[in-house]
Formats: structure tokens, C-alpha cells, sequence
């Protein structure tokens, strides 16, 4: 049986959607039944380029290609419904500082120009010029909040009346921001060593803790809950766990013993995510399970889905035009699929 990877997912009526990036095909994830199967209404993948991220938006998803050409406009229902084209100039390790929904609208803020866009439910798109030094963001309610590469500049949009402005931060990082969130009126920020950043957002984002991450190694994710953050790593191995009452580290080692990283080394390990109510389901972006984690206590789950046979797997690949391996399908899928060409 093959390997699943996926970097990215999306959510329809609480399923998990996503491309399988072996076959190129659009897969569902039921986390009821713990089984992925096919998702035959969404037609083959219409693009040779990988896709950064999803949005859903007015009840239509929107695939943003990692070239920065293209979007893609899918209806979950239909499939593949066109393209838009936007010129986002590709930049190196991701084209787009935040990528979210506001009022049915799609909003992006392009890194190489410093743009923040917003794409109407008529496909226009407004564009406003912000700063080229915009490295990351998330949005809370109706206010973006971005930070430059290394967290000293915050910047605000606020969605609603169009504005925006910027402060200085007070943390002396010295690697890039990796990821943002917020939790309980507060913004966190991380560092590619796996540093940690607290800010105030009700005292003007002040600095009310910082955290030293003792590991400091390679991490691009995190999962807040009321007594933990779970850390998880980019190009390294080790999931950290910060300890919120006592302030300490550890290291996480309780994988499954079948666990296994099968992706490429130069990828990162944890990706796209989901929050379905108080659970976070992570992306298989290069290893055999989903991690799903609580965001009420920190409890980390790893879930072995319940996978395609190799039959459905050669049924599917015959609509692609990927190539059939004997790898993929199993050996005696692929003598009947030989002796059917034949």
C-alpha cells in the first residue's frame, strides 16, 4: 500500500479535502469513518504546479498555485471552474504573507509587492499598497496583523474602514517568523529556532513574554491551548511542548512505532491545517498519519486513515494522466491493468 502526502486541505461539511500529490487526484478525509476515499465530483487537477494554499470563500474554493500565476475557482459540488489570472511574481518559499476569507471575499497579501488584495464575489480585485517588507500575517475578526521577516515591525489593516498603520515590536529575534497566531487577545509569534513571542494585543502589542526554545532547531507550527504549545518541527524530527504554567520545554517522543517521515527531506513536515470544533487536523505533508491535536488541553492524537485500495487507487489513476505503477496499485492490479492494454 502506498504513501499519502498532502500539504494543504480545505474543509466542506466537515470533511477534510485535499490533492493527492502522488496522483494529483482530490481526495476526501472522513473523520468519522477514519477512511480517505476519492472525491469523484472534482475533476482531475487541470495544472502541472503545485498549490500554496486554499481558501474557501461564498461557497467556492480557490487553489492559489505556488508559480503565483493563477488561482483557481473550484465548486465543491461541480469541480473545476476556471482560473483567474493575478501575477502574484513568485517569490522564494511562499508567494503570499496571509491568505484568508473576510465577507465572502478571498483577501492576499503579495510578498514580492507588497500588495494586499482582496477578491470579490464578482471576481475583482482591489488592490492596496502596503509595505514590501511584510513577511507573515494572520487576521483577527476584521484586522489583519502581518510582521516583517524577523518580528520588529507589526503592521495593521483594519478590513472594515480600509486603513492601516504599523509599530515597532520589542523582541530581538535574529531568525525569521515562521508562524503567528492568536489566543485569548494575545498574538504569538514563532521563530525558525522555535522561540516564542507573546504579545499583548490589548496593551498595543506589548511584550509580555518571551520564550527560548532550548531544542532550537527547525519548527514552522504551533497549537495554543490554555496549559500548552505544541511545536512542530519544519526540516528536523522533534515536536516541542511548552509547558504554559511552568514555563519549561520538553520534547515529545511518543510517535507511533509504524511512524515514518516519507516525503522529501527539504520539506516541511507539518503544513496545512483544519480546526473542525476544539480539534486541529495537520496535513500528511510527508509522513504516513494525520496529527490531530486539542486546543482545549494540547492532547496530541497521530490517526492512521483508513486508505483507498489498490483497485480504487488504479480506477482512479486511469481518469488521471498519471502513469500506473506496480508500486501503487499492488502487483496484481497492475497484471490486469497490463492485460487490459493488451
Amino acid at each position: 500500500m502506498r504513501d499519502w502526502i498532502f500539504r494543504e486541505s480545505f474543509l466542506v461539511d466537515n470533511f477534510l479535502i485535499f490533492l493527492d500529490e502522488k496522483t494529483n487526484l482530490f481526495a476526501r478525509y472522513d473523520i468519522k469513518n477514519n477512511r480517505i476515499h476519492y472525491e469523484p465530483q472534482l475533476k482531475v487537477f487541470p495544472e502541472n504546479d503545485a498549490i500554496e494554499k486554499y481558501c474557501v470563500a461564498n461557497s467556492k474554493i480557490y487553489a492559489f498555485l505556488e508559480s503565483g500565476n493563477k488561482i483557481l475557482k473550484i465548486d465543491p459540488a461541480k469541480g473545476y471552474e476556471g482560473y483567474l489570472a493575478i501575477n502574484s511574481h513568485k517569490a522564494d518559499w511562499g508567494n503570499y504573507a496571509v491568505i484568508d476569507d473576510y465577507n465572502d471575499s478571498v483577501i492576499f497579501f503579495e510578498k514580492k509587492t507588497g500588495k494586499l488584495k482582496i477578491l470579490s464575489t464578482n471576481d475583482v480585485i482591489e488592490e492596496y499598497q502596503l509595505s514590501k517588507d511584510i513577511h507573515i500575517g494572520c487576521k483577527t475578526n476584521s484586522v489583519l496583523v502581518m510582521v516583517d521577516r524577523f518580528g520588529r515591525n507589526l503592521f495593521e489593516f483594519d478590513l472594515k474602514r480600509l486603513t492601516w498603520s504599523n509599530k515597532k515590536l520589542q523582541w530581538d529575534s535574529t531568525e525569521e517568523i515562521t508562524y503567528m497566531e492568536y489566543f485569548d487577545n494575545h498574538l504569538f509569534l514563532l521563530n525558525r529556532k522555535g522561540d516564542l513571542c507573546e504579545l499583548d494585543a490589548s496593551e498595543k502589542y506589548k511584550t509580555c513574554n518571551s520564550f527560548i526554545n532550548p531544542v532550537g532547531k527547525s519548527f514552522t507550527r504551533f497549537t495554543i491551548s490554555k496549559e500548552r504549545i505544541i511545536i512542530l518541527p519544519s526540516l528536523d524530527e522533534q515536536i516541542c511542548i511548552l509547558d504554559r504554567n511552568e514555563n519549561k520545554f520538553t520534547v515529545f517522543n511518543d510517535y507511533p512505532q509504524d511512524y515514518k517521515y516519507v516525503g522529501n527531506r527539504n520539506w516541511s513536515k507539518f503544513k496545512g491545517f483544519n480546526d473542525i470544533g476544539e480539534f486541529r487536523y495537520y496535513s500528511m505533508r510527508s509522513a504516513n498519519y494525520i496529527l490531530k491535536i486539542s486546543k482545549e488541553n494540547g492532547e496530541i492524537c497521530f490517526i492512521k486513515p483508513n486508505v483507498p485500495t489498490a483497485s480504487e487507487d488504479l480506477e482512479r489513476l486511469l481518469i488521471s494522466d498519471g502513469i500506473v505503477k506496480e508500486s501503487d496499485v499492488g502487483i496484481d492490479n497492475f497484471v490486469k491493468y497490463v492485460l487490459g492494454k493488451q
